[in-house]
C-alpha cells in the first residue's frame, strides 16, 4: 500500500485492512448487479469500447490535474479505470462497493482499494481534489444527491470528471439489465452539476460511431417488443466488445483515434453514445 497524499488510514476509522482491500463493516445496497463484476472483468481488458473509455479519460485527467492531485476513483468497479490511471503516473483510489469487483482490483494490480460507498467514509476534514464517476451516476437514483455529497468533500477549485451513457432516446433493456435509472446529454449533465456547485470546464460526447447499432440493435427491438429481458452470456459480451473482422477493427481503430485526437485538441464531438464531463468546484 503506497503512502498517499490523503492518509487512508486516518479516514478509514471503521474500516478493516485485508490483503491490501480497506473493507467497511457496513454494507449498503447498490442498483449495480453484483455479477455484472464478474462478467466486465473478462471481457474490459480484450474491449475496444473499455479501452478507448480509459483513453479519453486519461487525457482529460491529465489535462486538470495536477501531479500530486490523489484521484478517487468512486464506484470503479473492477479498477479497470483506476489500473489506467496508475499506469499513466496519476495516484489513484479505488472506492468500489462490490466485494467481486476490490478482489478482481486487486488481481488487476491496483495499488489503493476502498470496498465501501463514498458516503461511508469520513475525511476528518481532508478534501478530495479530483473524483471520477465513471458510467456511475445512471445507477443511483437521486444523483443530484449523490454528486452533492461529493461536492462537500471536494476542495475548492477540485475537479468531477464524470461519463455517463447518452440519449434517453436510447433506452433499451441493455439499461433495465444494466440497473440504470436514466441516460443522459451533455446538456442534462451540466444543469445537474450547475444546480449543485460546479462549473463545466470540458464537455464532449464520444463513442460517435455506436449511434446507429445502438438504435437498431437495441432501442428498436425493446421498443417493438422484440427484445427479451435476460442475462447475456460471457460470449456474447464479448461478441459485443471485440471486432472480430480485421476491416471492421481497422475502421473502429480509426474512428476512435480520429475521437481521440479530437479530445486531445481540446474540442468536442456533438453527438455520441456516451457523455464525459469535467466540472470545477466553484466555492
Amino acid at each position: 500500500m503506497e503512502v498517499l497524499i490523503i492518509n487512508l488510514n486516518k479516514v478509514l476509522s471503521g474500516f478493516t485492512l485485508d490483503n491490501g482491500i480497506y473493507y467497511m463493516h457496513k454494507r449498503d445496497d447498490i442498483s449495480y448487479p453484483e455479477y455484472g463484476n464478474d462478467i466486465f472483468f473478462k471481457v474490459e481488458d480484450e474491449s475496444f469500447w473499455f479501452k478507448h473509455r480509459n483513453n479519453c479519460i486519461i487525457e482529460v485527467v491529465n489535462r486538470f490535474c495536477g501531479k500530486n492531485d490523489v484521484f478517487f476513483d468512486v464506484g470503479g468497479g473492477n479498477g479497470y479505470v483506476s489500473k489506467g490511471l496508475q499506469s499513466a503516473g496519476i495516484e489513484t483510489v479505488l472506492v468500489e462497493p462490490g466485494i467481486s469487483g476490490v478482489i478482481n482490483a486487486k488481481k488487476r494490480g491496483v495499488n489503493n482499494i476502498i470496498c465501501s460507498t463514498v458516503q461511508n467514509i469520513d475525511f476528518k476534514g481532508e478534501r478530495i481534489n479530483a473524483v471520477g464517476l465513471f458510467d456511475v451516476i445512471e445507477h443511483v437514483e437521486d444523483d443530484i444527491a449523490f454528486i452533492k455529497s461529493l461536492y462537500e468533500c471536494t476542495e475548492k477549485n477540485g475537479y468531477i470528471f464524470i461519463t455517463t451513457p447518452a440519449y434517453k432516446l436510447l433506452w433499451s433493456d441493455e439499461d433495465i439489465e444494466a440497473g440504470h435509472f436514466r441516460r443522459y446529454t451533455l446538456k442534462s449533465l451540466k444543469l445537474k452539476l450547475d444546480l449543485v456547485g460546479y462549473e463545466e470546464v470540458y464537455s464532449t460526447y464520444i463513442f460517435g460511431f455506436l449511434l446507429l447499432p445502438i438504435l437498431l440493435m437495441r432501442t428498436i427491438p425493446y421498443i417493438l417488443g422484440f427484445s427479451k429481458r435476460r442475462k447475456k452470456s460471457l460470449g456474447e459480451r464479448q461478441s459485443e466488445h471485440k471486432a472480430n473482422q480485421s476491416l471492421v477493427n481497422t475502421i473502429i481503430d480509426a474512428l476512435l483515434a480520429f475521437e481521440l485526437k479530437i479530445i486531445s485538441r481540446k474540442m468536442k464531438m456533438f453527438f455520441g453514445g456516451s457523455c464525459l464531463v469535467v466540472a470545477r468546484k466553484k466555492t
